[in-house]
């Protein structure tokens, strides 16, 4: 890892700075996880790129040497982590196979109206069939579900409703579980729950098979435990306000479990996201706050001074209260790199070691990344890191001013510094974060968390104390509270941009360096036009008379987006299950978002189904729709937001840049119900290239459109009619289309069995290409031009993600 220098009469400069290029080496060593598309498995995939590189090193000058070989041992010491977490998930061969699992609660359970969600770490399990001892490891994400048949696809069947368990923290269960790999969506814009699952340890997702018997086992006594009873006080003291209940526990035990949705809005479009959990900062003011309480006391007494110095008295006790802050949080990934930077720094104070504060980051950055290297794969790690980074680049070279001004200045520097960071990660831009964060960074952390972590520990001793304390704690946050969500609905608190690329982003961090560094006040113009690509690049349109068809990953669901030059549309809206999982707000939105589609020209729900409409409220909420069409009546909560709904008839045409649109089913007075009125629209481009959107019309619909519509369904693409049901893709009906290209939108491991083999095996006999979203993630098709293409979002794989 490399020590800090000592400052000699001897080239202490070049000394000084060979150490921190070691460190600096080894910290990007490891961050080459995210340019893996997988890790090495085979000894010679290992040797090989190992030995070229230490060759190198041996030719290199002796300056040299050392950076390169750490960064080499940073880059093993990752893949090795990275490749045992990888190996620690669950075995293939067991998916959707019954167990009996025997292990702990491992977190605090999450109790909904429909499930029990929690973390469950095995330490044996047994095939429930055979009763063979399988090995697994790692924990799990599970959901006991309180409706028989709720199972891998979220969806409920009918079925009788069983009482959800008392679960809690620290309780050992035997269960009776069936479980799946961490595979998640892949969608432009979309949440990576895949590098989430390995950089928090989980092996598997799963459920309990309700209707089997689940026993409860002995209890242990553990800090989940603890918070967990400390979460029940704060909820006893706040009955009536579940929402500043679920603030207080965040704040007080990094319990989020009651957030909803608005909550989150509310503190993302304001930036105050980092200030509503135990947050490194929360950790870091936990510590400075304990060390100045012990320099004040041994300035009180001086007689401790005999002993040790001011230092002695003050640096342990703080890295203790920051460590046990850290571990009331869970001790998660965020608390614990917090707590082992504060160590750092009190080390180096410690051992009175000269060293610039460069010199500090880099051995703060280096040694959570020993300790921790699947730490480089948090957004907050680089959020953490960055921000210290900037402050010291923003610092330099300024004089001593009044502390307002500095605190300002610090707040502007964060704020630019981290603006392409935060666009890269969430596509999102607070304009007013930084004015809020003035407020709301000393309002939080200089007066609710003090008061209210101490009305936490009073109540062990005096409860009634306690209680007055974080009552007060909630009087001070309220009126920030409401002046936030004042503010974040401020049409301009914030802007969510397109998906942006790597020149972008690397555009806009130089474009920031110029701006905190001290130079001449004319040179930071410089910084306008490297700003440019990061705020006004977009996607690629399609040219007049061709058209991009994006097959979104929604599960078991379906949703496509039809872009033209200067229009788009979207079909379908995909599912929303009782347990809040609403495909609308978490992939069609963020997607059109990325792809900078600020407004829908129309909504197509083919039918009522919910895999079809389920998130269609949730986009009318988020994006303009200008005109919506439905196959059948939608349910009433899509009614109320939306415009007035138009029915599908068969033969309505329009066009949109040289695109022909055209509804080919159902037609008008049809009396069919459910998936046969479907809607089906075909999109043709210019040149006669077409894709047909076939929603869950069935075998019914698809001899009507044989018999009535033939050559309008000559397509190149067809998105396979009920997610490659066998009720649908009928032989006649496939000879027509007679597509080169078909995609099944599916879920993984659906218990449909979607797309089914006998529709495969027809599609096969006559050379269609097959892609399956659950497989490819999204789909991308461009039609229209002279050679029409199609990729995959999971083609840009990495070394996280499931085959």
């Amino acid at each position: 890892m490399g020590s800090l220098p000592p400052t000699t009469s001897r080239g202490p400069n070049a000394q000084r700075g060979l150490d921190t290029t070691v460190l600096l080496a080894f910290s990007l060593g490891v961050a080459q996880l995210w340019l893996w598309p997988r890790t090495p498995e085979g000894v010679m995939e290992w040797l090989v790129p190992v030995a070229v590189v230490a060759a190198v090193a041996g030719v290199l000058p002796r300056p040299w040497r050392r950076p390169l070989l750490a960064g080499l041992f940073g880059a093993c010491w990752a893949f090795w982590v990275a490749a045992s977490g990888m190996a620690s998930r669950l075995d293939p061969a067991l998916e959707g196979v019954d167990l009996r699992v025997e292990g702990l609660v491992a977190d605090l359970p999450r109790r909904d109206s429909d499930a029990v969600r929690f973390r469950f770490c095995p330490r044996q399990a047994w095939r429930a069939d055979t009763g063979e001892a399988v090995a697994v490891s790692g924990c799990w994400r599970m959901a006991w579900y309180a409706r028989h048949g709720f199972g891998e696809v979220r969806e409920p069947v009918p079925g009788a409703m069983e009482e959800l368990p008392d679960m809690r923290a620290d309780q050992q269960w035997r269960l009776h579980v069936r479980l799946r790999r961490p595979r998640g969506l892949s969608n432009p814009g979309g949440f990576d729950s895949e590098r989430k699952a390995l950089e928090t340890g989980l092996g598997a997702y799963g459920y309990v098979r309700t209707g089997s018997p689940q026993v409860r086992l002995d209890d242990t006594a553990g800090i989940n435990r603890l918070r967990e009873h400390i979460a029940s006080h704060v909820d006893g003291i706040f009955p009536a306000q579940p929402r500043m209940a679920a603030l207080l526990r965040g704040l007080a035990v990094g319990d989020r479990r009651g957030f909803e949705a608005a909550d989150w809005a509310s503190l993302r479009m304001t930036g105050t996201t980092h200030l509503f959990s135990i947050s490194g900062l929360h950790v870091g003011m936990v510590g400075v706050f304990v060390a100045m309480l012990m320099a004040g006391l041994a300035w009180c007494f001086p007689a401790l001074l005999r002993w040790a110095p001011r230092r002695v008295w003050a640096l342990p006790p703080a890295v203790v209260a920051a460590t046990g802050y850290a571990w009331l949080a869970g001790f998660e990934v965020p608390t614990r790199r917090s707590a082992l930077m504060i160590a750092v720094a009190a080390m180096i104070l410690l051992a009175r070691r000269r060293g610039s504060l460069w010199q500090g980051w880099c051995l703060a950055m280096a040694a959570v990344l020993l300790l921790d290297p699947l730490a480089v794969l948090s957004i907050g790690f680089w959020l953490s890191f960055l921000g210290v980074a900037w402050l010291l680049l923003a610092g330099q070279g300024r004089a001593r001013q009044a502390w307002w001004r500095s605190a300002t200045q610090a707040q502007w520097a964060v704020s630019i510094g981290l603006l392409p960071v935060g666009i890269g990660f969430f596509a999102q831009a607070s304009w007013i974060s930084p004015l809020v964060n003035l407020i709301a960074i000393p309002w939080v952390t200089l007066l609710v968390v003090p008061v209210l972590l101490l009305g936490v520990g009073l109540l062990a001793v005096w409860a009634p104390a306690g209680h007055v304390l974080i009552d007060l704690a909630a009087r001070l946050l309220a009126p920030l509270m409401s002046a936030l969500d004042a503010v974040a609905a401020w049409p301009l608190a914030a802007s969510w941009l397109a998906e942006p690329s790597a020149l972008g982003l690397a555009s806009a961090t130089v474009a920031a360096v110029v701006v905190l560094l001290p130079v001449q006040r004319r040179l930071r113009w410089l910084a306008v036009p490297l700003l440019l690509p990061l705020f006004l690049a977009t996607p690629l349109r399609p040219s007049f008379g061709q058209f991009q068809l994006d097959v979104l990953d929604v599960g078991q669901g379906t949703a496509v987006l039809v872009r033209t030059r200067h229009h788009a549309l979207l079909f379908d809206t995909g599912a929303r299950y009782p347990n809040g999982y609403d495909a609308g707000e978490a992939v069609i939105v963020p997607a059109l978002r990325a792809l900078a589609v600020g407004r829908l020209d129309a909504l197509v729900v083919s039918h009522a189904d919910s895999d079809h409409a389920g998130g269609a409220e949730s986009v009318l909420r988020e994006v303009p729709v200008l005109r919506l069409l439905a196959g059948e009546r939608l349910p009433q909560g899509v009614q109320a937001t939306a415009p007035e709904a138009e029915s599908c008839l068969a033969g309505h045409r329009w066009h949109w840049d040289g695109v022909a649109f055209e509804l080919l089913h159902p037609p008008p007075r049809y009396p069919a119900r459910g998936n046969e009125i479907s809607c089906v629209l075909s999109v043709r481009a210019a040149n006669g290239e077409a894709a047909l959107l076939t929603g869950d019309a069935g075998e019914l619909a698809e001899l009507r459109m044989l018999a009535l519509h033939r050559p309008a369904l000559s397509s190149r693409v067809l998105v396979l009619g009920h997610h490659g049901s066998t009720t649908s893709s009928s032989t006649a009906f496939l000879d027509a289309v007679g597509a080169s290209l078909a995609i099944a939108s599916a879920g993984y491991r659906n218990r449909f069995g979607h797309p089914h083999i006998d529709v495969l095996r027809r599609l096969d006999w006559r050379g269609v290409e097959v892609a399956t979203t659950w497989r490819t993630g999204a789909v991308h098709v461009h039609l229209g031009g002279e050679n029409p293409t199609w990729t995959a979002s999971r083609s840009r794989r990495q070394l996280w993600h499931e085959p």
